[in-house]
């Protein structure tokens, strides 16, 4: 319980660093890509003031109305290009001045083209190069394109900003996992190495100590045996010591059985003697 505690610990660690890794570079991706489109909404901004420019002189040039409307779409433009960029940085004080420069700059365009068209090329001139106190089309044009080079140029130094920073956080990262790995590598052998290894040591200890057991028991099975044997031997010795005495028994059987034969013998004897013994009173009496 107590390795498996360890195990699911170490990978917790390890998933709880990378998820906080994962939303420290999802945060910079996100950073990224909003001073990325600021920087590509701005050259939408540079665009729409181009052709606005374009299409108001060509109407000035060439007396073709058509292009008060192709530039209306890219006024259009430049206005939803604002609104967007001012959703995505809210309060930009560059931004706010945007619009406000814009509308002068189309309004003095199309009263230029429409001067070229009605009054004559020194009315249009007039207005197109304005006056000290009062900016013409061309001077108007140089404000809005001005603001909007600050907003891009605003972006670009932030996205650049933000891509060292990135690097620099990646490197860190990659630095702390390196530590990090190498602390769980660590923690992981003295935490789940050693103990497997301590059960193993202890495994070895209970063969080593069956080992011994089944030694003993081969000694004392051993032991049984001789002792069986040895008591085979003294069976056959104590069954050789009863035939003996059987035999012998036996044997004082017959001696005996002898012995009787000869005591009858010698009463035959006695008697006989006894008998001669009174046949030679008998002859010295007569």
């Amino acid at each position: 319980m107590k390795i498996r505690t360890n195990i699911l610990t170490a990978f917790f660690v390890v998933f709880a660093s990378m998820g906080g890794a994962c939303l420290l570079a999802l945060h910079g991706i996100g950073q990224l890509r909003q001073d990325a489109k600021v920087a590509l909404d701005a050259d939408d901004l540079v665009l729409s003031t181009v052709q606005v420019q374009q299409f108001l002189t060509d109407v000035s040039a060439t007396h073709q109305t058509d292009g008060f409307n192709d530039a209306q779409h890219w006024a259009d433009e430049f206005a939803k290009t604002t609104r967007d960029l001012q959703t995505l940085l809210p309060g930009d004080p560059v931004l706010a001045t945007l619009q406000p420069t814009f509308d002068p700059f189309y309004s003095v365009g199309k009263k230029m083209a429409n001067a070229y068209l009605s009054q004559g090329r020194a009315a249009g001139n007039f207005l197109m190069k304005g006056t000290p106190q009062q900016p013409g089309f061309d001077g108007l044009s140089d404000q809005i394109s001005a603001k909007v080079d600050l907003v891009r140029n605003a972006a670009v130094k932030r996205l650049r900003g933000q891509q060292t920073s990135e690097t620099d956080i990646v490197l860190l990262v990659v630095l702390l996992a390196a530590i990090f790995s190498a602390g769980i590598a660590f923690w992981f052998a003295d935490s789940i190495v050693r103990p497997l290894r301590n059960l193993k040591q202890a495994a070895e200890g209970i063969i080593k100590s069956v080992e011994a057991m089944n030694k003993m028991t081969r000694e004392v099975s051993s032991a049984a045996d001789e002792q069986r044997k040895g008591g085979q031997h003294i069976a056959e010795s104590v069954e050789g010591i009863n035939r003996s005495a059987k035999e012998a028994a036996a044997s004082v059987a017959q001696i005996s059985h002898a012995t009787g034969g000869l005591q009858s013998q010698a009463r035959q004897l006695v008697e006989a003697v006894s008998l001669f013994k009174l046949s030679d009173g008998a002859e010295g009496s007569v």
